[in-house]
């Protein structure tokens, strides 16, 4: 059982402890306010009966009131506190950044820190946080010239020394003192400012946007306290917190982050790093996540060679894969990267969280399945919470989706009639399967079975108000087309075209109602087709033997890693060309082609990257009608399409006419 003292408790921030803190059953929360009366009325209100909850009435400006309710708190714990928590002065009114704000902050909080560290000394946690602000943060003021509130702020900066003087004076009796910024929270405001206080509003807004382009406004009370106590609850004198200034990331970041790449020392999300920090604006906000901080250390350090002039990534160090663990960054970044797979095993918590907090969220999915599962649970949460979600920017489902897209739209945009077909013919030439990819694969047949390989229905990941789709394919997958030539059964073909059926059912205006998509890949001849048919299906087969499983995985590359970067970007390329057919016409009338020369590894990087970019900008020029929800790459349309072009795509599409 914990034990939680808590200042300023009756509104905003701390009210919102309270809401976070009384959850758990076994905590004990002991609330000071001036107003006992009000707030036991607000907590009877909005969080009804609770019986770990206790509200004293005490002023924290007022030494003799502080004083008397030490006692009580003792009562109450036995004699002893694991946490306080500092956290009255706020800014009341634009007018009263005066006086109150050194007395609440400095003298009030000095106070309250000798009151009642004796009882912290009895503690089992034996934590002591003050709420700070990064307004006090003298290289934050410098770079971006933050003017107003400077009584406010020299007050904050007051109480971090003073926190830190704490800290130096009882890390040696195990007592860790810190101070926390919790970001810009929305606490409430009472009365009207004056046309001068509204000058110096928004003069501070535009210092926010300045620092942060993506800042949307402050936090909840609840956000901002979950966050506060993700970091409190992680810190410790062993990993160097003690006396320590940091923000609701447990670092010196003060807004939130424009992208997160969780996962960030994986195989492929490294490389979505190293994209970033050579292609992206030096000024972004961004963090990288993953269990290990050595690793991250070291990403971090790679990343600074290759772009020393840049905006630096926060670290944030995931301490479980679930709410705890995962809300605090998430709901603090705009556009998640997920590079931590597999997905069927680890990704759910992370799209959970996304879907909850409205919070855009990309991976390089290829398990077609999990995706089926994620659209049915989360599809209706995501869509409520305005979270754009876009599993499958893999290196074969996007591609795949881009070119039935394309073709779609020609057709649309030339006047002739919707697509009713599309033919795709998709080749990578590969130096060899990363670890994990093959791991995921064999995951997925542990996990689901086969049957989705074998199956002919590619209507999964479709609404379920659509019909099923069950393409008829030639005599042993084999298909001969003028265009694209000898075409024979591919083994993700399965997963692309349930892609592309849910962006055709999601966007039938542009598709039709009886759009289908089949994807090959190339073969030499007739008979090359029938070979590559039946030993794909045999290997299909092969997945469902769990000793054949074991075989794989004790003859392959581990998870993490995968052939030499500097071959495979000399050796490796990818091919996706589709041609698009129309009702009443036995001749195909628009082609498209998605070219890639270089690492597979690095293509879906990229990917990734420039999705989660394509996001950022759609959402920035919403007109109110953008995507939301489960969708596909395609949704992301030619901003997706232009940004990759940009980065050495070869994209094209045109009618047969003009070959």
């Amino acid at each position: 059982m914990a034990s939680y003292l808590i200042t300023g408790a009756s509104r905003g921030l701390g009210f919102g402890f309270l809401k976070e803190l009384s959850k758990y059953a076994n905590n004990t929360i002991i609330e000071l306010v001036r107003n006992k009366a009000a707030t036991d009325d607000k907590i009877a209100r909005d969080l009804g009966p609770s019986s770990n909850v206790h509200i004293l009435e005490a002023d924290i400006t007022d030494y003799n009131s502080l004083k008397a309710s030490v006692d009580a708190v003792s009562k109450i714990t036995g004699g002893s506190l694991d946490y306080v928590i500092a956290n009255a002065g706020l800014i009341p009114l634009w007018s009263a950044w005066g006086s109150v704000e050194e007395l609440v902050n400095v003298i009030g909080n000095s106070h309250l820190f000798s009151l009642f560290t004796p009882l912290v000394l009895n503690g089992q946690a034996k934590k002591v946080v003050a709420i700070s602000s990064g307004m006090s943060d003298i290289e934050f003021i410098r770079q971006f010239e933050i003017e107003p509130a400077a009584p406010y702020a020299i007050s904050k900066a007051g109480i971090s020394v003073m926190t830190a003087k704490f800290a130096a004076n009882y890390a040696k009796d195990g007592v860790l003192f810190m101070s926390i910024c919790p970001g810009s929270v929305d606490s409430g405001f009472e009365g009207e400012m004056t046309e001068a206080q509204t000058q110096k509003a928004v003069q501070l807004a535009n210092k926010f946007v300045n620092y942060a382009s993506n800042h949307m406004g402050p936090s909840s009370p609840e956000d901002s306290a979950k966050a506060v106590l993700s970091v409190m609850h992680e810190a410790s004198l062993e990993n160097g917190s003690s006396g320590a200034f940091v923000s609701r990331f447990g670092n010196r970041q003060w807004m939130s982050y424009e992208i997160t790449v969780l996962g960030a020392t994986g195989w492929t999300a490294t490389i979505c790093a190293h994209h970033i920090a050579k292609t992206f604006p030096t000024n972004l906000q961004w963090c990288i996540a993953g269990r290990s901080v050595t690793k991250l250390q070291a990403l971090r350090q790679s990343l600074r060679d290759i772009s020393p002039d840049r905006l630096e990534p926060t670290i944030y160090v995931i301490p479980q894969l679930d709410s705890y663990g995962l809300d605090p960054i998430i709901s603090d970044t705009d556009v998640i990267i997920n590079g931590i797979g597999p997905y069927h095993q680890y990704g759910t918590p992370v799209v959970e969280s996304c879907a909850r907090n409205g919070t855009h969220y990309v991976d390089f999915c290829t398990e077609t399945q999990w995706i089926s599962d994620i659209i049915r649970d989360y599809d209706i949460k995501a869509k409520e919470s305005g979270a754009i979600i876009i599993p499958a920017i893999s290196g074969s489902s996007a591609p795949s989706d881009l070119v039935a897209w394309l073709v779609a739209c020609y057709l649309r945009d030339h006047g002739l009639p919707v697509a009713s077909e599309v033919i795709c013919s998709g080749k990578l030439t590969m130096h060899g399967m990363q670890g994990g990819s093959l791991h995921t694969v064999l995951g997925v047949a542990a996990t689901y079975g086969i049957w989705g390989w074998l199956s002919t229905d590619i209507s999964i990941l479709s609404p379920e108000t659509k019909s099923s789709v069950k393409p008829r394919k030639g005599l042993f997958g084999h298909r001969y087309d003028r265009h694209l030539g000898h075409l024979a059964t591919s083994f993700v073909a399965w997963g692309n075209e349930s892609v592309v059926q849910r962006s055709a059912a999601l966007n039938g205006k542009t598709y039709g109602d009886d759009f289908v998509f089949m994807e090959y890949i190339p073969a030499a001849s007739l008979t090359s087709a029938v070979f590559i048919h039946i030993v794909t299906k045999l290997g299909i087969i092969l997945l469902a033997i769990s000793w054949f499983r074991c075989l794989v995985v004790r003859n392959s590359l581990a998870p993490g890693t995968g052939p030499d970067r500097a071959e495979s970007r000399q050796m490796e390329s990818a091919e996706w060309k589709a041609i698009g057919y129309v009702k009443g016409s036995a001749e195909a009338l628009a082609f498209a082609r998605f070219r890639y020369s270089g690492a597979l590894v690095d293509m879906v990087a990229i990917l990734a990257v420039e999705s989660a970019a394509a996001i950022k900008e759609m959402v920035v020029a919403d007109s109110g009608s953008r995507i939301t929800g489960l969708s596909t790459p395609s949704a992301l349309g030619s901003t997706f399409v232009n940004r990759l072009r940009a980065t050495h795509f070869d994209i094209d599409v045109h009618g047969l006419a003009d070959c």
